[in-house]
């Protein structure tokens, strides 16, 4: 008899013990990014585009195809002539997570770096950021974007 109720007493408490180890690991996981929080509040607030460096223009280390369609895309873009784009700067970066510096609101990146690229093209005196993975995905930074910089 007195086994029996311990049994029963076990199978009540099971489901108690897995809900509280959950809540424990949830609250866990969510104290492993403390940038949680601060991203949420600033994801709303419009960020100006990075400013470059006065300094001689990084160029040559992104691969040429990779190049090639990013100016595509700014010439589909804007409507630019070809000739009337310059390369302000083309260098290899690690990007802090999958976001490759822009994230927008709502979106979910992985939080691994990421090996990639950082491309600023210029025309008539106006900047266009661009960031890319190393396996070819590219994305146009804007000031509607939280900008971060790479980490490396």
């Amino acid at each position: 008899m007195i086994r029996g109720r311990l049994i029963q007493r076990d199978i009540r408490l099971r489901p108690v013990t897995a809900g509280l180890a959950m809540a424990g690991l949830a609250l866990a996981l969510g104290a492993c990014n403390p940038k949680l929080e601060t991203m949420a509040e600033t994801n709303n607030a419009e960020t100006p585009a990075p400013v470059v460096a006065a300094t001689a223009p990084a160029t040559g280390e992104v691969p040429a195809d990779l190049l090639e369609k990013i100016i595509d895309d700014l010439v589909a873009q804007e409507s630019l002539a070809r000739d009337a784009i310059e390369v302000e700067r083309a260098e290899s970066v690690i990007w802090s997570d999958g976001a490759l510096g822009c994230p927008k609101s709502g979106e979910m990146y992985t939080h691994a770096q990421v090996p990639g690229y950082w491309v600023v093209l210029k025309s008539d005196e106006k900047r266009y950021d661009y960031r890319a993975s190393e396996k070819g995905h590219f994305r146009r930074c804007s000031a509607s974007f939280k900008v971060q910089l790479p980490v490396g």
